[in-house]
């Protein structure tokens, strides 16, 4: 190897340039280490716009984060109804497992459930009436929802599914309610 192959010394003295700070010199190690970009969770998010106009119908300037009054109201009106669904849904539920083990009559459920649908549930209820033994005492089950789900479909639709827990056994029901001539219908009802 020859002597003119290998790199020179960097000139003794201050130098700047990138990633090289005044009064470092190029042969100390502070001047070799390049510092890294310093990176923001910011930086990583996606440049946002307004969701909402800059200016109001006065003129005025609105802040792009306050929604207008009436997405508020909209909002809360779509809460209020997931709300009142979801009761009717674990009413239901509950009413029709009760219905089958004989604490409740079957015919309480008639107003919330559309017509086939009660005609079913009713005809499984006498079924299990009919099988099981009369002496004269009702099994007395501790029935109680564990947990509920509700997802909306449609305008006007939802479905729900549930955990259902008894004394000795968790079972499921799945339901579809629909609001009908102003009042929320179970359609369709699926009992495990």
């Amino acid at each position: 190897m020859s002597q003119s192959a290998q790199p020179e010394p960097p000139p003794p003295g201050p130098v700047n340039g990138p990633g090289i700070g005044p009064g470092f010199s190029a042969g100390t190690p502070e001047a070799m280490i390049r510092p890294l970009p310093v990176r923001k969770f910011a930086d990583l998010l996606p440049a946002t716009t307004p969701r909402y106009p800059a200016s109001t119908s006065n003129g005025s300037a609105a802040d792009p984060r306050v929604p207008p009054a009436r997405h508020d109201a909209a909002e809360a009106s779509r809460r209020e109804e997931v709300a009142h669904v979801q009761t009717i849904v674990r009413m239901v539920a509950l009413a029709a497992f009760e219905s089958m083990t004989g604490v409740r009559p079957v015919h309480q459920l008639a107003r919330w459930l559309e017509a086939g649908q009660y005609e079913k549930l009713r005809c499984r209820v006498a079924l299990i009436n009919a099988t099981r033994p009369d002496d004269g005492t009702r099994s007395r089950r501790n029935t109680s929802i564990r947990r509920t789900r509700l997802c909306p479909v449609a305008t006007g639709a939802y479905e729900a599914s549930l955990v259902v827990a008894e004394n000795d056994r968790v079972r499921a029901a799945a339901l579809r309610v629909e609001r009908r001539h102003g009042h929320w219908t179970v359609v369709d009802l699926q009992l495990g």
